[in-house]
């Protein structure tokens, strides 16, 4: 039986003066977890600069994950080991025992075998932060945008100096940060001279070190021998590496970084731990103000290893990461799907949806890339990612359109045959309410679709979407520079060239903020590039007015636009809403035109808006 309740921590030999949830768990030591699997990896190690030799060893860690499969899109956790001597794969240590469980929860953790535990000898501490940043580089090339840092003993100290140091920026997510908490273990003194036996002769060993540096008699490859420095582990190392590790100055200090770190932290320690003091929870609190949370779990009769808490001990650390919404997400299952174009071309497409399956009873979403996207690539795959995990079937699918970066190499008539084409897939299986989302382009695309009047789509999402192409053309252009690739494509066609022929022409749209220079004239936005027939079709004399097609649909409609969009104006999305021909919604953000920055509210209000209108 579990009981919570408030208890002192002072009291316990921790150092609290002021009570905080306390959980006593009364169990057995339990065995490993069942529910995981487990992989040794060896990922690429960066160089550290004047150590090259140790820069072409790999990073040993080992990957645990729900023995359903590894949920990709869901929160994951780098595991740091204790410090110099210690092993992830230490029964005792939460880098296995944590590590097993949390995998059987659902989330993947990397248990890290950092230099700073193997090769402490002559590799100095902060050479882990590298080991950190490669672990967290494989974790977000898997898929993973929420990465969480959690280290025991020393290893808190390894934590807490990368969150503190290193930039961190996310690869897809502008301005963002991978590592969204830390949980720390244990976390010993920062002054070695209480660490056991370290404490011992500590100032005549530190100014032995120092006296062998400033001689520079092979400082960095003589070891100095000393007493045992750390429980019953005999540390040999350089002078250089002792003092960078537990010198006066050493960066192996907690509380030296505790006032950089601004993420959630969890700080869990047991009352019958040494290594933790009297004072130092209390303390840990205190020097970190720039925090948004900092929550302390105190086991009373709880050791360094949670002998007898390690199942409880796991499931506070869930619970604490569910609380920050960092809770393993629902599985997403993904198949590649095969359709035929209107010309006997097959394309591919990606096909989301949640592990329980497609729901008929729901609208499924078909996502259409813009000019320059893919459905590997853009809100084709992260919103995809978002929709099906929050229950919706969600198709990402490849037309005539897809292709080269800026290249048209389709009409508008072509690409509403092709949309028809996947609209009669998700048919087949069933799927018979679609809402149509575009990004940019994609809108046009769409819409064009849409105003078939087939009643299969219930509803269009608009993404950035575009204004009228051949507005947007001659007027970026000027009337002079467009008439003149007008006529050239025109010539093209009429010459049998227009599939061959390539126009390229500059976007100069006036709603860029920064269009105008004093002096340097209209700045422009884009290039783009199309075929001669493609232009004429897209941006010619008599293309399709995007305003005068969405007069035709009647489907509710929902808009996203970007504040930092150079693309986007109030005045465009207020004309745009007031030729739609059914009822139509606008969200603005702070972001750009591909929305990355913005990932979590654009589904969110997607979500919101399919329930209001869509509802179960």
């Amino acid at each position: 039986m579990i009981k919570r309740f408030l208890v002192t921590i002072a009291a316990l030999g921790l150092g609290l003066a002021a009570p905080v949830e306390t959980v006593l768990a009364k169990q057995p030591t339990a065995k490993p977890a069942p529910g995981f699997t487990t992989q040794v990896l060896a990922l690429p190690a960066a160089e550290m600069p004047g150590y090259p030799s140790f820069g072409r060893e790999p990073l040993m860690a080992v990957r645990y994950t729900p023995a359903s499969g590894e949920r990709m899109h869901s929160a994951a956790i780098v595991f740091v080991d204790n410090g110099p001597g210690a092993h992830p794969l230490d029964p005792d240590s939460a880098t296995r025992f944590a590590a097993e469980r949390l995998a059987a929860r659902g989330y993947t953790v990397l248990s890290l075998f950092t230099r700073t535990a193997r090769s402490f000898v002559n590799m100095p501490f902060k050479a882990g932060a590298l080991d950190v940043a490669a672990a967290l580089d494989y974790l977000e090339a898997q898929g993973h945008e929420d990465l969480i840092l959690a280290g025991q003993g020393l290893g808190t100290s390894l934590v807490a100096y990368y969150i503190a140091n290193e930039k961190d920026a996310a690869l897809d997510m502008p301005g963002a940060k991978r590592v969204k908490a830390a949980i720390l273990l244990s976390p010993p003194a920062d002054e070695p001279r209480q660490w056991g036996e370290l404490s011992k002769d500590y100032d005549a060993r530190i100014a032995q070190a120092q006296r062998l540096v400033a001689e520079s008699k092979q400082a960095h490859t003589d070891p100095l021998y000393a007493a045992p420095m750390m429980s019953a582990n005999q540390l040999v190392q350089t002078p250089a590496m002792f003092l960078d590790y537990w010198g006066p100055d050493a960066d192996t200090r907690l509380s030296k970084w505790m006032p950089k770190i601004a993420v959630p932290v969890l700080i869990v320690a047991g009352g019958a731990d040494k290594s933790v003091p009297a004072g130092r929870i209390e303390e840990l609190k205190r020097l970190a103000p720039a925090s948004t949370s900092v929550e302390v779990i105190a086991y009373p009769n709880g050791d360094k290893a949670f002998t007898g808490l390690r199942d409880q001990t796991s499931a506070d650390i869930a619970k604490w990461l569910t609380q920050h919404k960092l809770d393993v997400k629902p599985d997403v299952t993904i198949q590649v799907l095969d359709a035929t174009m209107g010309d006997g071309s097959r394309q591919a497409g990606t096909f989301y949806a949640p592990a329980t399956g497609a729901d008929p009873k729901k609208p499924v979403f078909v996502l259409q890339h813009g000019t320059a996207g893919d459905v590997l690539h853009s809100a084709t795959q992260w919103l995809a990612w978002r929709l099906a995990e929050a229950g919706y079937a969600v198709l990402s699918p490849r037309t005539r359109m897809s292709g080269g970066r800026g290249l048209q190499v389709s009409t508008y008539a072509e690409s509403a045959v092709d949309l028809g084409k996947w609209v009669d897939v998700l048919a087949a299986k069933g799927l018979n309410k679609v809402v149509l989302e575009g990004h940019s382009l994609g809108g046009m695309l769409v819409s064009n679709y849409a105003a078939t009047g087939d009643p299969r789509v219930v509803g269009l999402i608009y993404m950035a979407p575009t204004r009228d192409s051949p507005t947007r053309a001659r007027e970026g252009a000027g009337e002079e520079r467009y008439a003149a690739l007008v006529k050239r494509a025109d010539d093209a066609v009429k010459s049998g060239e227009g599939a061959r022929e390539v126009i390229n022409f500059l976007s100069y749209p006036e709603m860029a903020k920064d269009n105008y220079k004093p002096g340097e004239g209209r700045k422009p936005v884009s290039g783009d590039t199309a075929l001669a027939q493609h232009f004429l079709d897209f941006r010619g004399p008599n293309a399709l007015i995007h305003t005068e097609v969405i007069r035709k649909i009647k489907v509710p409609a929902l808009a996203f636009s970007a504040t930092g969009d150079p693309l986007m104006t109030h005045p465009f999305i207020e004309d745009f809403a007031s030729k739609y021909g059914g009822k139509f919604e606008v969200v603005w953000y702070e972001g750009t035109h591909g929305a990355r920055e913005s990932k979590d509210l654009v589904a969110k209000n997607i979500l919101d808006w399919a329930k209001k209108y869509f509802p179960q």
